[in-house]
Parts: C-alpha cells; sequence; structure tokens
C-alpha cells in the first residue's frame, strides 16, 4: 500500500476507514428472529444450538470480517442510526424493535 498509511496501522478517507491487516480470526454477525416465537427465545439467549455449535435454524444468520462490517456501516447502519436513534457499532449488541423494526424494514 505503499505511503498510503504513513506509518500508521488506519487511516480514513471520506469516512471510511482503511486499515492495513484485516483479522480473519475474527467474525462479526447480525442474527434476525424468523417469527416471534424466536424473537422471544433471542431476548432470553437462546440463539445457539449447542449439539450443532451453530445458530439455530429459527433464526436468519449473517456471518462476515470487519471489512463487511465497514461497507455495512457506511451505507446502511449510519442510515438505521439517524433514522431510529441507535448505535450500531461491531462491540456490543444492538436491538431494533417496536416502530424502529418497520422503519428498518
Amino acid at each position: 500500500m505503499g505511503d498510503f498509511f504513513q506509518g500508521k496501522d488506519e487511516r480514513i478517507v471520506d469516512g471510511t476507514r482503511y486499515t492495513r491487516y484485516l483479522d480473519l480470526n475474527n467474525w462479526y454477525g447480525i442474527v434476525v428472529p424468523k417469527d416471534e416465537n424466536a424473537y422471544n427465545e433471542m431476548c432470553d439467549y437462546k440463539v445457539w444450538d449447542d449439539n450443532k455449535g451453530d445458530i439455530r435454524d429459527i433464526y436468519w444468520f449473517m456471518k462476515f470480517h470487519e471489512d463487511k462490517f465497514y461497507l455495512m456501516e457506511k451505507y446502511l447502519f449510519n442510515f438505521i442510526d439517524a433514522e431510529c436513534n441507535l448505535l450500531i457499532n461491531m462491540y456490543e449488541e444492538e436491538w431494533i424493535e417496536g416502530d424502529n423494526l418497520k422503519k428498518t424494514l
């Protein structure tokens, strides 16, 4: 990447964060319940299928690396944050409920 980073590990250009290294060991995910029963179980943190070590089939699940997160943050999450008064980020969970769910959909 030449002098693009100028000795730094990251740089922000036009609101987009570029990192020198992509950590391929860390995954991020979005979990969406398929129905109200799944939503209620999600509220009790019953998301994982311990027998398979994966997300239970009553949820939609999207798994991705941080580079995809940054794209979604720029083009999707920032829009949802502004419309729904939320703060979606990779370090904590965020629940989208009620009228905010309708706005997001």
